[in-house]
């Protein structure tokens, strides 16, 4: 709940905000420097802070709610396990303009933070997919990232495989999951592709002869089928890390893809 405003009984308003009965430390739970007016404490808040652990299947519309429900107050995220994207369409963390914080700020404890991995090509041709974005940033400077772990973008889909052009028959091979956890090309392949898992890409279907191209790794495109006889399908492209605008970068560490 934020200080009260003017007029207002702002120092006890403020006490209760920030737990600290000097004036000077309470201005520096609330993010303003020393010396200042005690008017300026008015409608400001402290931090607000979540705390996410390992989750492979995380809906970033958690994340906006978080950031609607705090309103200008500003929000901070310690990511303390995996956390994976439940679509490649939709990035892990989103940040439109809309968003209202006065920042967001996250910190990566040694944890990786992916968008999920592409689907591969499967029989009949039908359509791979590329990978997902990881964080989606439109608020500019306001997101605040302290990497002290990795930011991955999903792997490309692995391009497919058929001796025949009709994309049918016994020599169709599915491309490989990007890494981490997409699908691999099916579609009643005969030489499906593997799916991949959260450390490693799905291998494209392979006859021994024939062989479609596996998954992507990490912020990396899929790779391509059997070059010889034959037709194949293209591999896809791989996801940012961080897409949109630039953020304020207190911490880059390690990026897999490409990161504004």
């Amino acid at each position: 709940m934020a200080v009260v405003g003017v007029p207002g009984w702002i120092g006890s308003s403020a006490a209760n905000e920030t737990g600290q009965r000097w004036m000077s430390q309470a201005a520096g739970q609330l993010r303003l420097g020393v010396p200042c007016w005690m008017s300026q404490f008015a409608g400001r808040s402290r931090e607000i802070i979540h705390t996410l652990g390992a989750d492979h299947n995380f809906n970033g519309q958690w994340f906006r709610d978080r950031c609607f429900e705090a309103g200008s107050t500003p929000i901070v995220f310690n990511i303390t396990g995996d956390l994976v994207s439940y679509s490649r369409d939709v990035p892990l963390f989103f940040m439109y303009g809309d968003t209202p914080n006065e920042y967001v700020q996250l910190n990566i404890h040694g944890v990786t933070m992916y968008g999920r991995g592409g689907n591969g090509w499967a029989a009949g041709a039908v359509g791979a997919s590329d990978g997902g974005v990881c964080i989606q940033n439109d608020i500019g400077g306001r997101l605040r990232i302290n990497n002290g772990g990795a930011i991955a973008g999903g792997g490309g889909g692995g391009g497919g495989y058929s001796q025949a052009n009709n994309w049918a028959g016994k020599y169709v091979c599915g491309g490989g999951g990007g890494r981490p956890f997409g699908l691999g090309g099916n579609n009643g392949a005969r030489w499906p592709g593997g799916n991949a898992s959260l450390t490693a890409p799905g291998a494209g279907g392979n006859t021994g002869q024939y062989w479609a191209g596996g998954g992507g790794e990490v912020g990396q495109p899929g790779q391509y089928a059997n070059p010889g006889h034959g037709y194949s399908t293209p591999p896809t492209n791989p996801g940012a890390a961080v897409a949109g605008s630039s953020p304020t970068w207190q911490n880059r560490g390690a990026i897999y893809g490409s990161a504004v």
